[in-house]
């Protein structure tokens, strides 16, 4: 699904503030920002929508060449505020620009963030629940924005969405019952990013310390187009991972069913990577003799995009 949902950075005018004069300063202007999304979705709820009360933490420069960083609360419909409107951007008499760059961390969290520095950021490992949605992490690139004009934040996923279609046929049919679920195994729950040359994107190093399985949000079964006709899957799932490799010939989802061994697909193609702000997603068919067949993998940004076919074993 298509969401088209952009979403307003804004501070209430300072005519309307209601606090005490002497704590916000004098002959300064609030900061205007509006932001939108890169990619058609906008959260990664389920829904694909802010449901209030998430925190951005929004870097500015300040007129003596410092910086700070400061936390934003969004509506339902995506518009954000100051939290603290005596912690927010402004402009000082006589100040020219600005640099500004946003991020949203998944978790709730609004941490400070090093100007041209780098951080950490983990996705859960229990995606079952609310933590697909805490293991988001959004980045608007840094821009500058002159005296007077409205800072433009464009935000951008940093992880990868991976959606798992398995195909109903006579053995999911026959076994539905015994079905527990998939996961995606032995893939790097951590790592630290850091903004890499003309500020265009996050560079990525993964924690090999720090690998795990994932088990994805369940859609439950879901209509989907297959060689030009829309059918019902057995059951589909998503999962929010880090951008990162899948190496040849390594064994990446398990499918599990009571009194079976475990089902395995193999990544057999060229290497690939899950690219940040990309989606991939797999066609997976099962049978009881254990062979796990992809028909197609969908690979485009988080809306919809081209695809191409792999073969598995």
């Amino acid at each position: 699904m298509k969401y088209t949902l952009p979403f307003l950075l804004w501070a209430a005018l300072f005519t309307a503030c209601t606090q005490d004069e002497a704590d916000i300063p004098q002959s300064h202007s609030l900061l205007e920002l509006t932001a939108s999304m890169a990619e058609p979705n906008t959260r990664a709820t389920p829904d694909g929508k802010w449901t209030g009360g998430e925190k951005v933490a929004v870097f500015a420069t300040n007129h003596n060449g410092g910086g700070a960083a400061y936390t934003y609360t969004a509506s339902t419909t995506g518009e954000l505020t100051p939290e603290d409107i005596t912690k927010a951007h402004y402009w000082a008499t006589g100040e020219v620009s600005k640099d500004v760059c946003a991020f949203y961390f998944g978790d709730g969290t609004a941490e400070n963030i090093v100007w041209n520095g780098s951080g950490s950021w983990s996705v859960q490992s229990n995606q079952t629940g609310d933590g697909y949605q805490k293991s988001d992490l959004l980045w608007a690139v840094k821009s500058t924005v002159n005296a007077g004009n409205q800072a433009n934040l464009t935000f951008k996923h940093q992880v990868a969405k991976v959606v798992i279609h398995i195909i109903d046929n006579d053995f999911t049919q026959a076994e539905k019952d015994k079905f527990k679920g998939v996961s995606i195994i032995d893939y790097p729950l951590s790592g630290t990013w850091s903004i890499i040359a003309l500020d265009l994107d996050l560079n990525w190093v993964h924690s090999e310390s720090d690998k795990g399985d994932i088990i994805p949000y369940n859609l439950g079964p879901q209509k989907i187009t297959r060689n030009g006709k829309e059918i019902t899957t057995f059951t589909s799932y998503e999962a929010l991972v880090l951008p990162g490799e899948v190496i040849y010939n390594k064994k990446i989802f398990k499918f599990s069913f009571d009194g079976y061994a475990p089902f395995y697909y193999t990544h057999s193609n060229d290497l690939i990577s899950w690219g940040y702000g990309d989606v991939y997603t797999y066609c997976i068919e099962i049978n009881s003799t254990g062979a796990v067949t992809v028909g197609s993998v969908t690979q485009g940004n988080w809306g919809d995009g081209g695809s191409y076919d792999l073969s598995t074993q």
